[in-house]
C-alpha cells in the first residue's frame, strides 16, 4: 500500500483529491493533509509517504520550496505539482525538481488517476529492481562467505591457496598482493561457567556476524567460520619492513580486540603471523597459531616470540596430515595419525587441565573434519551426528574412552566421506556420458561438457578416465563411430552425410579416424554390411 498526502489550503481540493484516491485505488491510500507548507513538511517527517499532490500557491512557504525541503528529507518521494495558474516559470522550477506531474485546477478526476496510476506502476517496477538487487547481492555474498571459508580451510589444511586467492582479489577489487594470518581465540571469563556457555557464545551466528562486520569495515580480509574457540583469518596486506609489519599488524588486532570485548562476556587474545607473500600464506597461519599460545590475553606477534621455547604439549604436528588423509578419505591413515598423535602425548594429561592445549586443538580438528563432512554431503544418521559430538567430546572424562572415541569417529567420517565421493564420481561420469549421448553428433568438447555438468574440465577428465578407463576424446569417438555404423546399415545416407550427422565437419578426417578405428575405410564398410 502506498502513502499519499495531499497538500493545499482549500479543504474542498483535500476532500475531492481523498474521495478520487479512495474508489480508484486499492494500493494508494491518503494518509495526510496540510493547509501550508510548514505543516506539510511535519506531516511528511511524521507519515513518510511515498507520494504527495502539491498545491504550489499557499500562505507562507509555497509548494515548489517545500517540495525542495522535503527531497532533502526522502529523495525516494513522488511528488505532483497541483497549481491554478499554468505558468511558465513554475513549470520550469517543477521540472527541475523533478516532480512526476503538474496539475491544474480545478484537478481532473481522469488526469489525476492517471497520474497517480502511473506513479504506482513506477514505485511497483522499483520494489520489484531493488528486491531483485537484494536477492542477487544476498546470493552473492553468500557464495563469497562460502568462498572464503574454503581458503581459510585451505590454509588449515596445509595447500596452497595462492591461485584461487588472487581469483578472489581480482573478483573483489583487492589490490594488496601480500598478507598475514591473525587467529582471535576466545575463553569464558568465569572458568567455573557451565561448559556449554563457550560452545553457546562461539556458535552464535550473531556474534560472528558481527565480528566479520567489525574487521571487513576496517581491512580487506577473509574470515574463517567459528571453530570451538578460535577465528582464523586472513588479512590483505601491502609488504612493509618487519618492524613497520609488526606495528600495522598489532595496532588492527588491537583496535578489534576493543571492538570486540564490547558487551562480550568472553576473553579474547590474538596471535598475529607475517606479512607473506601470497605462496608462503600457511607459514603465516603456522606462526600465528604459535604466537596464539603464547598470547594468554590481549595481543601477540611472531616477531616478539620467535627464540623463545614452546610447549612441546601444545604442538600437533600431524593436524594437517591428518585433514589431509580425511579429505582424501584414507580411513587407514587417519586411524594411524591418530594414534601417533595420542602416542607422542601424555594420554592421561589430554583430559586434565595440563593438557587443555592439545584437548582444545583435538577439538578444532574435530570441528574442522566435521565441518568438511558437512560440506561433502556426507548425511546425518543414528551413528553419525552434527549437533551432538561436541557434547561427547567436551563430557569425556576417561583418557582412553576419548582415545577410542576420537579415532572411531574420524575413520567413520574418512568411510562416509569415501562413500559421498563414490557416488558423486559415479553421477558426474553418468550427466558426462548421457551429455555425450545427447550432443555426439555436435561440436562438443571437454571443456563444454565440464561447464554443462559443474566441474573443471581437469576434474572431468582425471575422474571419467578412472571410471571409464578411456579419455573423454577417445569414448566420443568410439560414440559417434557406433552411431555412424548404425547409419551405414541402415543405408540410404551418403558417407558425407553421415559423417555431419555424427559430429564431424570433415569428411576426410572421418574417413581416417573411420579407418584407423576399424582397419576399414567407410566404403569398404559399407560394401562389407
Amino acid at each position: 500500500m502506498y502513502k499519499l498526502m495531499v497538500v493545499d489550503d482549500e479543504k474542498i481540493v483535500v476532500d475531492a483529491v481523498n474521495f478520487i484516491i479512495k474508489n480508484n485505488f486499492s494500493n494508494v491510500k491518503v494518509i495526510a493533509g496540510a493547509r501550508n507548507g510548514a505543516d506539510a513538511i511535519e506531516h511528511f517527517i511524521e507519515y513518510k509517504p511515498d507520494i504527495v499532490l502539491m498545491d504550489i500557491c499557499m500562505p507562507g512557504m509555497n509548494g515548489l520550496d517545500a517540495i525542495a525541503e522535503m527531497k532533502q528529507i526522502s529523495p525516494a518521494a513522488r511528488f505532483v505539482v497541483i497549481s491554478a495558474y499554468e505558468q511558465f516559470e513554475f513549470a520550469k522550477q517543477a521540472v527541475e525538481l523533478d516532480v512526476k506531474g503538474y496539475l491544474l485546477k480545478p484537478v481532473n478526476a481522469k488526469r489525476l488517476t492517471e497520474t497517480v496510476a502511473k506513479i504506482a506502476a513506477e514505485l511497483d517496477a522499483e520494489h520489484i529492481r531493488v528486491k531483485k538487487s537484494l536477492e542477487i547481492r544476498g546470493k552473492y555474498d553468500q557464495a563469497l562467505n562460502i568462498l572464503e571459508h574454503w581458503l581459510i580451510y585451505s590454509i588449515m589444511l596445509n595447500k596452497d591457496p595462492s591461485e584461487e586467492l588472487e581469483k578472489y582479489r581480482d573478483l573483489v577489487g583487492i589490490k594488496e598482493t601480500n598478507g598475514y594470518v591473525m587467529i582471535i581465540g576466545y575463553s569464558c571469563q568465569d572458568r567455573f561457567a557451565d561448559k556449554g556457555d563457550l560452545r553457546k557464545d562461539v556458535g552464535d551466528e550473531q556474534f560472528v556476524v558481527v565480528l566479520n562486520d567489525i574487521l571487513k569495515a576496517k581491512n580487506h580480509c577473509l574470515v574463517g567460520p567459528a571453530m570451538q574457540d578460535r577465528i582464523i583469518i586472513y588479512v590483505f596486506s601491502k609488504q612493509y619492513e618487519e618492524s613497520e609489519s609488526r606495528i600495522k599488524s598489532i595496532r588492527f588486532a588491537d583496535e578489534i580486540l576493543r571492538e570486540t570485548k564490547k558487551g562480550s562476556n568472553l576473553d579474547f587474545s590474538i596471535g598475529i603471523g607475517g606479512i607473506k607473500d601470497k605462496t608462503l600464506i600457511i607459514e603465516s597461519y603456522v606462526e600465528a597459531r604459535k604466537a596464539l599460545r603464547k598470547a594468554s590475553s590481549g595481543v601477540t606477534h611472531y616477531f616478539d616470540i620467535q627464540g623463545k621455547s614452546e610447549e612441546k604439549s601444545s604442538v600437533l604436528p600431524d593436524d594437517w596430515q591428518l585433514l589431509n588423509s580425511l579429505e582424501f578419505s584414507d580411513a587407514e591413515a587417519v586411524g594411524e595419525i591418530v594414534d601417533s598423535i595420542f602416542d607422542s602425548h601424555d594420554v592421561k594429561g589430554l583430559v586434565g587441565s595440563n593438557g587443555l592445549n592439545i584437548r582444545n586443538k583435538l577439538i578444532e580438528l574435530m570441528v574442522v573434519a566435521h565441518r568438511l563432512a558437512w560440506e561433502l554431503n556426507v548425511e546425518e544418521d543414528e551413528q553419525l551426528n552434527f549437533s551432538t559430538y561436541l557434547n561427547e567430546m567436551l563430557e569425556s572424562s576417561d583418557p582412553k574412552d576419548f582415545r577410542a572415541w576420537y579415532k572411531t569417529r574420524l575413520c567413520n567420517l574418512a568411510v562416509r566421506i569415501q562413500k559421498v565421493r563414490e557416488l558423486n564420481i559415479s553421477r558426474i561420469v553418468h550427466n558426462a556420458k548421457q551429455y555425450i549421448e545427447n550432443n555426439y553428433n555436435c561440436d562438443i568438447s571437454l571443456e563444454e561438457t565440464a561447464k554443462e555438468i559443474g566441474v573443471s574440465p581437469h576434474y572431468l577428465s582425471k575422474l571419467f578416465k578412472k571410471e571409464t578407463k578411456v579419455n573423454f576424446i577417445d569414448y566420443l569417438t568410439r560414440m559417434r563411430l557406433a552411431k555412424a555404423k548404425e547409419l551405414m546399415k541402415e543405408g540410404g545416407k551418403s558417407i558425407k552425410e553421415i559423417c555431419y550427422m555424427v559430429g564431424y565437419t570433415d569428411p576426410n578426417y572421418f574417413s581416417r579416424i573411420f579407418r584407423k578405428h576399424t582397419d576399414h575405410s567407410p566404403s569398404e564398410f559399407i560394401k562389407g554390411v
